[in-house]
């Protein structure tokens, strides 16, 4: 694989993750309180998928399907409400 793509990938899942900052960073002075907004948590799946993606292409998953469980028990906790 060429290793543009490689960076390509890894690059974009860091923009995610800025993005997914900046965006609750706003919608939190727009509130006047600190919230986390559901985009913060969907951006988030994204960044963990990207940055998963990214370490299996450069064979290092070690723990990054321990980091994809974790992050989806919180999603599901978040959005379904089980407890």
């Amino acid at each position: 694989m060429n290793d543009w793509l490689i960076y390509a990938v890894g690059f974009f899942a860091q923009l995610l993750f800025s993005g997914r900052t900046l965006h609750q960073w706003l919608t939190s002075e727009k509130k006047k309180k600190v919230v986390t907004p559901s985009l913060f948590w969907k951006l988030g799946l994204l960044v963990k998928l990207g940055v998963s993606k990214y370490l299996l292409i450069l064979k290092k998953s070690n723990g990054t399907l321990c980091f994809i469980k974790i992050f989806l028990q919180f999603f599901i906790l978040l959005f379904f409400n089980f407890s």
